[in-house]
């Protein structure tokens, strides 16, 4: 019996509505042996370090122009607290076109399908299980996905392994991004 049958398929937990699938898993075990899957892991495991700070380093930086520099604290003040949201249709800097709107639901959706795959395609490569995959509701409105790996399996593997399985979501979206641009 398939992992996924012996829990629920749709479960509700609060609000939220958790549908889990399988569907994913032959994706993951045809991408996951390709040679470029293994070299663009080891990729990302050295390039999300840099990344990370060079985020940290922009938060930082803003942080303080917004606690130093009047022009932007009245520029932060002028756009009210809605514009720390980044959700469409409510933060102010996206607008609130239906179009608009539209547009940025579909780039957060291929966001979470490209991130919790790139999760699940390294995880294959390297031979880690990957139980299930799914999806995560608020009502109708998609918030997020997962990928269940095999706990037990990423906690014994190789420190690196574990790390690029992990690096592999954010570089996954990070190299979407830049073929995007």
């Amino acid at each position: 019996m398939s992992n996924v049958n012996s829990e629920k398929r749709i479960k509700f937990k609060g609000p939220f509505l958790i549908v889990r699938t399988e569907k994913f898993l032959t994706w993951y075990d045809k991408l996951g042996p390709m040679r470029i899957t293994r070299y663009s892991a080891w990729v990302m495991l050295y390039m999300f370090p840099v990344i990370a700070g060079f985020g940290l380093l922009l938060l930082f930086t803003t942080l303080f122009y917004t606690l130093i520099a009047p022009a932007a604290r009245e520029a932060a003040r002028e756009l009210g607290p809605t514009a720390n949201l980044l959700i469409p249709g409510i933060n102010p800097i996206f607008g609130f076109s239906p179009i608009t709107i539209i547009f940025a639901w579909i780039s957060i959706v291929v966001a979470i399908i490209v991130h919790e795959g790139g999760h699940g395609v390294v995880a294959r490569s390297l031979g880690f299980r990957v139980k299930s995959s799914g999806l995560i509701f608020l009502g109708i409105i998609p918030l997020g996905a997962f990928v269940e790996v095999d706990e037990t399996g990423l906690k014994s593997g190789r420190a690196r392994d574990s790390g690029r399985v992990l690096a592999a979501g954010p570089g996954s979206n990070i190299i979407t991004a830049v073929l995007s641009l």
